[in-house]
């Protein structure tokens, strides 16, 4: 603080008292203490607001500089930065004001606060930073980075209620993700283990999970699919942190994106088209750079671009029709795709109408005690750091999806026949371009490579090798080969599997926290269980108070019946 600064705010000061003496109005004072904080917009009785350095102290942790963009910070722990570029903020808090000593004794001068709050040296100790982060372990995060990382919702609840209901809920709940996973129990197993990886390792990127299943299967209430259904996962990261949307070129990658600052899981719902990002030229290439990407650029009307790190994990759901144009590839490591189980869009569910579980899906996807213990249950469940291509199931749908995917060229390969015990073939040249021709004109296949090229990318493949002898010059394809890299597309989905006792597993994991809760600290664990008691206590006698207050007035109102 300047020499000046110390003069100005006593001059005011002084000023101030004597005008209060003068009113000895009680609430003034107060009036005039509510004025320092310029998010208030009040002025205290005599028109005044607070002095510049009382203004600057209460706005200067409200907000944060990060190169030359402004950071307005969330009033509720949990929600999301607004970033706004200098012309805006200046617009936004152009009314806010600060008094400064008159000329004249006893007198004060208002003037605007914003544009001198944003030339103060002073903001470079703490509130001026270089770049944006995002570290979910804050001591991570470089001192001169401001980190766009809020915790994860679920961590800031205690699970409480009847051990026994919380279990039947978790049972309830893995039950109905298998059943999305299509009733298959690798596909099950990796949807877990996904989930545990985005809570357990939330700095290191994973691939997208694609759903497939017809509406009413039980997929969005799961995954989310509005901002106001936000289903279970956006209830566990937190509605800050989840985003769904139908229009990813626009708002994931495109100019719109602004909300991507702090999503972290994102759902691409119901994209009416895939080649929306399907499409060579647009989204495969921007899509698979931010599945496993951790940069960004952050875009906006008025806004610059801003370059951020980006840990968002991304999935997609969409019904058969456009599920069939996901770009999924044979040699895929982004893309995970799962056919969902159907059957609860029959509208009724083991001999009841399917409402009543979705009725009871529904209030468990909110309920606290669920979201705290599924949350532990993830937490407990080992999983790699990170995903391995052979650590990713391929579905019976991807597989097929895959096949569909092939260039020309691979679609060739793959119709080739081959006698029995037969391990290599061998084809000329000549014979090369010609069969390929003719699979094109049989298949309707628009012929958009010359000879040369089709010939340059054939021996691009691993499993073709180039040969020459005497008579001719061709091509060697090894069987063995093809068959690994371009498997055969099973003509069906694959069979159910048996389904697993998820009470008991809920049990077994209940259990055995429970045995973790004791042994770390036994007299915690003995004052909670007691507090637990003492609260169904009071529940239960609450509950008969009302009981025999319901009986004392039907016996009341059965005797005035008498009566008359």
């Amino acid at each position: 603080m300047s020499e000046y600064d110390s003069e100005e705010n006593a001059q005011l000061h002084e000023g101030m008292e004597s005008v209060e003496g003068e009113n000895e109005d009680p609430s003034h004072t107060n009036a005039r203490a509510r004025a320092g904080s310029p998010f208030l917009y009040l002025e205290a009785d005599d028109g005044s607001f607070g002095t510049y350095d009382e203004c600057y102290a209460n706005f200067k942790d409200k907000v944060a500089k990060v190169k030359d963009v402004w950071v307005i910070l969330p009033v509720n722990a949990g929600d999301p930065p607004e970033i706004v570029s200098c012309k805006k903020f200046a617009e936004m808090y152009s009314t806010l004001q600060h008094s400064e000593p008159g000329k004249k004794p006893n007198t004060f001068v208002n003037k605007q606060f914003i544009g001198r709050f944003m030339k103060d040296g002073r903001l470079n100790g703490d509130r001026v930073f270089r770049a944006f982060g995002m570290y979910s372990e804050p001591r991570d995060c470089p001192a001169d980075e401001f980190n766009l990382w809020t915790p994860f919702a679920v961590e800031a609840i205690t699970a409480e209620g009847d051990s026994e209901q919380r279990i039947n809920d978790l049972a309830f709940l893995l039950r109905h993700l298998f059943i999305v996973s299509g009733r298959v129990q690798v596909l099950y197993d990796h949807v877990l283990d996904w989930k545990a990886h985005c809570f357990q390792y939330p700095d290191i990127k994973s691939h997208m999970l694609c759903f497939v299943g017809n509406q009413g299967c039980g997929k969005s209430i799961i995954f989310g699919d509005t901002e106001e259904s936000i289903g279970l996962m956006g209830n566990m990261v937190g509605k800050c942190k989840f985003f769904t949307t139908a229009e990813p070129e626009q708002y994931v990658w495109g100019k719109f994106n602004s909300i991507m600052a702090s999503a972290y899981y994102v759902n691409l719902n119901e994209v009416g088209n895939f080649t929306h990002i399907g499409n060579i030229n647009k989204g495969v290439g921007p899509l698979k750079t931010l599945i496993k990407g951790k940069e960004m650029t952050i875009n906006d009307k008025g806004l610059s671009h801003v370059k951020m790190q980006s840990l968002a994990k991304y999935v997609y759901t969409a019904n058969p029709k456009d599920g069939v144009n996901i770009p999924t590839e044979d040699a895929e490591r982004r893309y995970v795709v799962i056919r969902c189980s159907d059957e609860l869009c029959l509208g009724t569910f083991e001999g009841a109408p399917v409402k009543d579980y979705f009725e009871t899906l529904g209030g468990l996807v909110q309920k606290p005690s669920l979201l705290r213990d599924l949350y532990d249950y993830l937490m407990a469940r080992p999983v790699s750091r990170m995903f391995h291509k052979d650590d990713m199931p391929i579905s019976n749908l991807q597989k097929q999806l895959n096949a569909a995917n092939r260039d020309s060229i691979d679609q060739w390969l793959s119709s080739l026949e081959w006698d029995e015990g037969q391990t290599t073939k061998k084809l000329s040249n000549a014979a090369v371009w010609a069969g390929y021709q003719a699979y094109c004109t049989n298949e309707s296949i628009h012929l958009r490579l010359g000879e040369q090229q089709f010939k340059n990318q054939l021996s691009a493949r691993p499993f073709v090798t180039a040969y020459h002898d005497r008579k001719e010059r061709g091509k060697l394809i090894d069987r063995e080969g093809l068959e690994r890299a371009l498997p055969l597309a099973p003509e069906e989905q694959a069979s159910q599997d048996p389904e697993p006792d998820f009470k008991t597993i809920a049990t077994d994991f209940w259990n055995k926290r429970l045995v973790e809760e004791i042994a770390a600290d036994p007299a915690k664990w003995k004052a909670a269980r007691k507090a637990e008691a003492r609260a169904r206590k009071q529940e239960r006698l609450a509950h008969e108070r009302v009981r025999k207050e319901e009986r004392e007035e039907a016996y009341y109102e059965a005797m005035a019946a008498v009566d008359v």
